[in-house]
């Protein structure tokens, strides 16, 4: 009997060895998910660099488990759309959209093409109002992510720009999308201002941008804001180089304007905003759906300044203003 059980013992392990010789290497191969990201504007790469490194605190990690693909911009957005829907029929396992523009693209192809894949969307002000969600509670489609808040702080942009600069007396406003920038925030903060008037001027392009530039004569007192929409965005560089030589102060709407010029800014942490959308994207990957992850707010704003564009405006700040600044850029 023992010697029987020996021999079973030893023809078993035999096999496992003959086995383990013959096929040495047994695995599972981990899934590796595909994100889809059309290719942000300069100012928002802060919010793709925060959701790389919110995803990789997340566990995921390239070449392993993630592959991130970049849909570069076409020459024309028609170009730009046709790529990123050729993109959607490859069946990503998400897409992640910066800018309200992208965000709507998105929506409206996926819709058409594959109503089922995730999409997250940050720095998009208002997506209620912009169409693309119909809730902030339950989006009651494919998207959900993260708004920049531009619309809903733009009046304390004003304010925080009055304290630091009190002799201001016009404040030029150029803006395109009217969902985006907050525009009654902003005429509501002007007029509550004592002796500050607003200049408004709406643009259809960057092109209309440049010629309102080439034609607007600057006074002293003058500031000009930069709205926070995907026209002006792509303007900042531009708008930094002329204000700064016409002797007036540009305010932008993040941290990524200070550090291209503009005297100050008040808006979310772009990168902080991609962090918090990668939670969600890790929700979803794991099985959550879109409609059932409610829009987020930042979890904060900040004020920036930038003390190289002072010194060249010959600008200097009471301790007061100074007091409410989060962060510097020299």
């Amino acid at each position: 009997m023992k010697k029987s059980l020996f021999i079973s013992v030893c023809i078993v392990f035999f096999v496992g060895v003959l086995v383990l010789y013959r096929y040495p290497k047994i695995s599972v191969e981990q899934k590796i998910y595909r994100v889809g990201i059309p290719k942000p504007l300069p100012t928002l790469l802060p919010a793709f660099e925060g959701f790389k490194t919110g995803m990789k605190n997340q566990g995921y990690e390239e070449g392993k488990n993630i592959s991130y693909a970049i849909i570069e911009e076409g020459a024309n957005p028609a170009e730009t759309k046709e790529r990123l829907e050729k993109f959607i029929l490859e069946k990503p396992d998400l897409i992640y959209v910066l800018g309200v523009n992208a965000a709507r693209d998105a929506k409206e192809l996926s819709a058409k093409d594959d109503p089922t894949l995730p999409i997250v969307f940050a720095v998009v002000s208002d997506p209620v109002g912009n169409g693309l969600v119909a809730d902030l509670r339950s989006s009651g489609n494919n998207l959900t992510g993260v708004s920049g808040g531009n619309d809903i702080i733009a009046a304390k942009r004003v304010e925080l720009f009055l304290e630091l600069v009190p002799r201001t007396k016009r404040i030029i406003f150029i803006w395109n999308n009217a969902l985006t920038t907050g525009i009654e925030h902003v005429r509501k903060a002007v007029a509550a201002a004592q002796g500050v008037e607003l200049v408004e001027h709406h643009v259809q392009s960057e092109a209309d941008v440049d010629a309102y530039l080439l034609t607007f004569s600057p006074q002293e007192g003058d500031a000009l804001f930069r709205a926070p929409d995907s026209v002006l965005a792509r303007r900042v560089r531009k708008l930094s180089e002329w204000t700064l030589a016409h002797n007036i102060p540009l305010v932008g709407t993040n941290s990524d304007d200070v550090r291209l010029g503009a005297l100050m800014s008040y808006g979310a942490d772009f990168e902080q905003i991609g962090e918090q959308a990668a939670e969600f994207a890790d929700h979803i990957l794991k099985g959550a759906k879109p409609a059932d992850i409610p829009v987020a707010y930042p979890a904060r704003y900040e004020f920036v300044l930038n003390t190289q564009t002072a010194e060249k405006l010959g600008m200097t700040f009471s301790p007061d203003a100074l007091a409410n600044v989060d962060k510097y850029v020299p």
